[in-house]
């Protein structure tokens, strides 16, 4: 076969592309020229066309419209009809309107004959016998198309009639010159325009373009005058262009083909010469001789290959550098790094596993790995670590190592596979890590998240995780009590000697738990003064519930401060048994809770077990948590309003707005028993806000009836939390007394958990706002006196557990040291309860002159209130 050089190869190629490119090319670029030519001779014909139609027809229907209103013109009629006069105004009339060569208008008689001619040089035309008689005959005007030496002329026979006669008057000829009009317009002169009154089609002819007969509108009133205008135009001069195109697109080939030529040439040479140096440099990296580390100069092909042979020997040299470098690492790294083949047989070890270990490395050389290391973890129902590799390729998992003295050692343990380019595997590579520190850290973080750290008991969660598994243990579980115990009035000590006093009580209050209540137990603290003890019920549940009686009641101790003040702790408690009350911890949790709740409720410093009656209690309440929201919804609840009164004259002085709802299941529920539920199920802001919209509805009958009297409503303590309260007054009350006057806001001080700076803000907000301010059940919790002091209120109401205290004692010593605080710090004050003659007397004695109670009258609703008398008689004792 004979062999073809490169360059012959190239050229034969190139010059077959080229050959049909150039081909493609020109055949293009004539294609092209010819379609531009004819679309621009298109265009241009296009364009004249509508420049002749429109000025055609505008002109034309001027002269029609001119010629028509003068045939109209009395003028007209009477030249027609006097003979004597008609040349004095009829020719000067037909020279002014013939004041341009392109129209000419002339004036027959009634039978087409000449009557008054145009002066304008030049014969007179004069159309067809036929088209004068037809206008004559047919009362209408005609149009006929006549070609003289000048041209075409456009010629219009106009009947004048006059409505005085019954026929034909006269006839207006009017000519029109179409060819010099469109001279005027200077068109192109390779355009040919022709006129015709009958319609025509399109046409082509070689070398020039032929449009289709356009219709010009014309028309003079109900009459159209048809006439059709064609225009054509040459294309030689276009076809000049396209051979123009075809001349310079072959001289532009044989340019190409030439420089073509050329360069096939020299780069078929300059390859050769590249690919020889490129034969050289593969030659001498075989066999191993230095090359110089260039690239290639051109970033071809060849200069790729060029560069990629280096490329090879530079990932050599850095391959056997990162090898030293790997085997460095390996050796220094702080891991414990294994190696084994792949029958699991220790290859080679690092130094960190030999230090880790205490192994000498050729004791564990050829040795199974799996006398380093174990997994605790995975047991007989999940893969060992081999099996894992084999199925996954990798293993991570906690493990421990054992160590030449056979010690474990927690590691953190990473096993992957390692494949050679076909993805055989070859071994495997595992690397553990120390986490004994991990775990020391682990131990200590949990005694965070167990114990109590003001205490050094266990915390909720503790007991929580405690109490579930003893539970899913019922077998082996014997009965138990759980306890949840309070410490009264913490509250009170934190207020009047500082938190961390209160946390000094905390701590001794958890030591003494621990040490008094019968055992085996266990004693969390669940939060702020609230703790819970489980405790084994090991004798009969009577001489347990009375060891443990004893117990809390022996836990009243004395605590004694940094400046030697004694106080005296008591604690409430709520008992649940299991599991003959409640086998589970959800409701174990509840009925001791709720047992708490009794005992606070009952006078604190007691302990309160789950019995029929409390469950009886608890019944109830679940009820009335049921139907409070449905309650809300039905705006079931109403409000009674309970005189307030002076006690010398009986006189009503205001009321205070109390809650009463009645259920047609529960029957009256006491405010006492609902308020609480409302606080702890978060819809006291929902009640509140209904007793206050009730308010509003009444309070306008209540003044018309009772002039100045003032209006109180409680607040739960809770309202004072994001201002809800404040919010709740500016919604409801604002509409019907701008400034509030009237009204009374009670509350509860030594219930509030907000700042005294948060409290005092929201206090005097709306003092601003009008309302006046008192403190209800006064004396029955423990109030902070610098407090009281420093709070912007108006009034104390006595707690009327001292007024019932009066029936039975006589004792006024606390109503006179509350009137006396209340006369230093300059505050009202109404006494509550007041239930006999005997109790009103002591309280006008001790200088309190009001007060409010069934001694004068029960809380009515409002259509009561409205017919009582302005002045209440006392109820006998």
């Amino acid at each position: 076969m004979k062999s073809v050089t490169l360059r012959e190869q190239i050229g034969r190629k190139l010059f077959k592309i080229f050959g049909l490119y150039l081909s493609v090319l020109t055949a293009l670029i004539v294609l092209l020229a010819v379609s531009g030519s004819l679309f621009y001779k298109y265009s241009q014909l296009q364009q004249h066309q509508s420049l002749v139609t429109s000025t055609f027809s505008a002109e034309v229907s001027a002269m029609l419209r001119e010629a028509d209103s003068l045939g109209n013109s009395s003028l007209i009629w009477t030249g027609l009809t006097d003979s004597v006069g008609r040349d004095v105004y009829l020719v000067p009339l037909l020279n002014r309107l013939n004041n341009n060569t392109i129209r000419r208008i002339d004036l027959l008689d009634y039978k087409g004959r000449d009557y008054i001619l145009s002066t304008q040089p030049g014969r007179a035309l004069r159309p067809s016998n036929q088209m004068i008689q037809k206008t004559i005959d047919e009362v209408r005007p005609f149009h006929e198309l006549l070609t003289q030496d000048d041209g075409q002329h456009l010629v219009f026979t106009l009947p004048v009639v006059a409505p005085f006669s019954d026929g034909v008057l006269g006839i207006l000829l009017i000519s029109f010159n179409v060819t010099h009009l469109t001279d005027e317009l200077h068109l192109p002169k390779d355009l040919a325009l022709m006129y015709s009154l009958t319609d025509g089609h399109e046409t082509s002819t070689l070398g020039a373009v032929t449009h289709a007969f356009v219709k010009v509108p014309i028309a003079l009133g109900k009459y159209e005058f048809p006439v059709y205008l064609h225009l054509s135009q040459m294309i030689w001069d276009s076809l000049l262009v396209v051979a123009a195109a075809f001349a310079f697109s072959l001289i532009s080939g044989v340019w190409l083909f030439l420089g073509l030529y050329r360069w096939t040439k020299t780069f078929s040479q300059e390859t050769t010469r590249r690919l020889n140096a490129l034969v050289d440099l593969a030659s001498r990296m075989i066999n191993g001789q230095e090359v110089e580390m260039e690239t290639g100069p051109m970033g071809d092909e060849i200069s790729s290959v060029h560069d990629a042979l280096l490329q090879l020997l530079l990932r050599q040299r850095a391959a056997n550098q990162q090898l030293l470098i790997s085997a460095r690492v390996f050796e220094t790294a702080a891991e414990a790094i294994l190696i084994t083949d792949v029958h699991g047989r220790i290859v080679d070890v690092n130094t960190a596993l030999i230090r880790m270990t205490g192994y000498e490395k050729a004791r564990l050389l050829g040795k199974p790995a799996g006398i380093l290391y174990r997994n605790e973890d995975l047991g007989g129902s999940g893969l060992s670590i081999v099996e894992s590799i084999k199925h996954h390729g990798e293993w991570r998992g906690e493990t421990f190592f054992t160590t030449a003295d056979k010690q474990s050692i927690p590691t953190i343990l990473s096993v992957s596979t390692l494949l050679n380019d076909k993805g055989v595997s070859q071994g495997n590579v595992a690397i553990f890590s120390d986490v004994r520190p991990l775990k020391a850290a682990e131990s200590r973080l949990k005694d965070l998240i167990y114990l109590d750290q003001l205490t050094g008991l266990p915390n909720y969660r503790a007991f929580f995780e405690y109490i579930t598994e003893r539970l899913n243990k019922k077998s082996g579980s014997p009965q138990f009590a759980v306890l949840f115990i309070d410490l009264d009035h913490l509250k009170s000590i934190n207020d009047s000697y500082g938190h961390e006093q209160g946390d000094v009580v905390i701590k001794q209050v958890a030591q003494h738990l621990s040490e008094k209540l019968p055992g085996p137990k266990y004693i969390c603290r669940r939060s702020g003064d609230e703790f819970i003890a489980v405790i084994d019920m090991n004798e009969d549940v009577a001489s347990f519930q009375q060891r443990l009686k004893d117990s809390i009641q022996a836990v009243a101790l004395n605590i004694q401060f940094s400046g030697g003040i004694h106080l005296t702790a008591g604690f409430s408690a709520g008992a649940a048994m299991y599991p003959s009350d409640a086998d589970n911890i959800n409701d174990l949790l509840i009925y001791a809770d709720t047992a708490l709740l009794h005992a606070k409720e009952s006078g604190r410093s007691r302990i309160e077990w789950l019995d029929a009656k409390l469950i009886k209690i608890i019944s109830r309440r679940n009820k009335v948590e049921a139907k409070m929201a449905v309650a809300l919804m039905n705006q079931s609840l109403s409000v009674n309003y309970q005189p307030e009164v002076d006690l010398r004259t009986g006189k009503i002085l205001g009321f205070e707005a109390l809650a009463r709802w009645h259920d047609d299941e529960l029957g009256m529920v006491s405010p006492a028993e609902f308020i609480p539920i409302a606080e702890k199920i978060g819809v006291i802001d929902q009640v509140t806000e209904l007793v206050l919209i009730r308010i509003t509805e009444d309070i306008k009958h209540i003044q018309q009836r009772f002039p100045g009297c003032k209006i109180a409503f409680n607040s739960s303590p809770q309202l004072f939390a994001k201002k809800k309260i404040f919010k709740l007054l500016a919604k409801y009350l604002g509409s019907y007394n701008d400034d509030y006057a009237g009204l009374v806001l009670e509350f509860t001080e030594s219930e509030l958990s907000q700042s005294e700076h948060e409290v005092n803000s929201q206090l005097e907000s709306m003092i601003g706002m009008g309302i006046q301010i008192a403190i209800d059940d006064f004396g029955k919790g423990y109030s902070s006196m610098s407090r009281l002091a420093n709070m912007p209120v108006h009034k104390l109401k006595i707690d009327s557990s001292f007024i019932s205290a009066l029936r039975h004692t006589g004792d006024s010593r606390v109503v006179a040291s509350i009137m006396a605080l209340s006369k230093a710090l300059k505050l009202d004050v109404t006494a509550e309860g007041v239930e006999s003659n005997f109790q009103r007397e002591i309280l006008i004695e001790t200088g309190c002159f009001k007060a409010q109670g069934f001694y004068f009258s029960k809380p009515l609703p409002l259509q009561e209130v409205l017919q009582l008398p302005s002045a209440l008689r006392p109820f006998d004792d």
